[in-house]
């Protein structure tokens, strides 16, 4: 059984590629058909704007389409090109460019993060890069009003402030809590090690090379061409005005749903099939219990058939996207919204079993 996940695996990430606006492959026409009606069916229970959408079955994409409004007042409409927050799925991305380091001979997953960084304010930073990638390194999640911080940080070093005198939540190792900080932490260490900024080192070392050429973080300071507006739920007004400069590695990328098809079917040729594994992962508790989560994407199970699903959602003021990744199937799924739309990895596993007969349900 595990080989035929490894070899599942490596067919997934074969590199192929659409290129251009909406496209729709004629051997899937009945199939997308179906998924549109999902995904139409979702856009007008939630009164969702506009949505983008991108599938990829055996390393190719197979439909790629925007609908709906990316900015409603001017009346202009989502492409495949139109740039969405990403939110969390920022952490796949970060995660991406770390393992690229690792597969370097750089780092190790072992390492603890006191080799390459120092907090003289926060000597408990004794774990290692892969507890703090995978969310057991005891760093602490948002408190307060802090997930709609408005402020401009000057760099990520400046964002760490936030979060580095206090105290961690746990010994390192033992236990899961899910951390954006912990993030942000990961993109002051790509620095240290690569040497670059953050945004130099994943634009021109990361993105470039995954295909994923609408991809950028999002700043606050800047006009990014092709950027959605962004609605409160059911798309009545704006959503809250908020800076992410805060969290770029964990939650300050804008994407599309095409660069992140791309960005699965690019990462086996990118990073070691080695690497790609420890990414996709579990991770282990001391007691056995496995976090569902490897380095920067969580791990599912499909209840009647045991399938392995990979994914990640973000939530974040005005946008929800969702990435998952069948193997077994050679199916990748992401979807864009530019409101913050109530829907998860089942109902994105719905929408994706248009694309192949099985009908069950999918645990987180």
């Amino acid at each position: 059984m595990k080989n035929i996940y490894l070899i599942a695996a490596i067919s997934l990430f074969k590199i192929q590629s659409a290129i251009g606006q909406n496209y729709s492959d004629s051997t899937f026409l009945e199939q997308i058909d179906e998924a549109r009606e999902l995904i139409m069916k979702l856009k007008n229970e939630q009164n969702i704007p506009g949505v983008s959408i991108a599938v990829a079955k055996g390393g190719r994409i197979i439909w790629k389409e925007g609908i709906g409004y990316a900015d409603i007042k001017n009346e202009t409409q989502v492409t495949t090109e139109t740039k969405f927050r990403m939110g969390s799925i920022s952490k796949s991305i970060t995660a991406i460019g770390l393992a690229k380091l690792f597969d370097n001979g750089q780092i190790e997953w072992s390492d603890p993060v006191s080799k390459y960084l120092s907090y003289p304010e926060a000597p408990e930073y004794s774990f290692t890069i892969q507890q703090l990638a995978g969310h057991t390194s005891g760093i602490r999640h948002y408190k307060g009003f802090e997930f709609f911080s408005n402020k401009q940080y000057s760099s990520i070093e400046h964002s760490l402030e936030v979060f580095k005198k206090d105290k961690l939540l746990f010994e390192p190792g033992t236990k899961y809590q899910y951390t954006t900080y912990g993030y942000s932490l990961i993109g002051r260490l790509i620095e240290e090690v690569s040497g670059k900024s953050f945004n130099d080192y994943m634009s021109k070392d990361v993105l470039s090379q995954l295909g994923m050429n609408h991809t950028i973080l999002e700043d606050a300071g800047m006009d990014e061409t092709g950027k959605a507006i962004f609605y409160g739920k059911g798309g009545k007004r704006e959503a809250k005005e908020v800076n992410l400069s805060v969290k770029w590695a964990g939650g300050g990328f804008l994407s599309t749903p095409t660069d992140l098809v791309n960005m699965v079917n690019y990462a086996g040729r990118f990073i070691s099939y080695a690497t790609l594994m420890d990414l996709i992962t579990p991770q282990q508790l001391p007691d056995g219990t496995l976090t569902g989560y490897g380095i920067g994407f969580k791990i599912g199970k499909v209840e009647s058939t045991g399938q392995t699903v990979v994914h990640h959602g973000g939530r974040i003021s005005g946008a929800r996207p969702y990435l998952l990744a069948l193997l077994d199937q050679q199916l990748v799924i992401a979807i864009c919204t530019n409101t913050e739309a109530d829907y998860g990895v089942s109902d994105v596993y719905e929408i994706a079993q248009s694309f192949f007969k099985e009908q069950s349900s999918v645990e987180d």
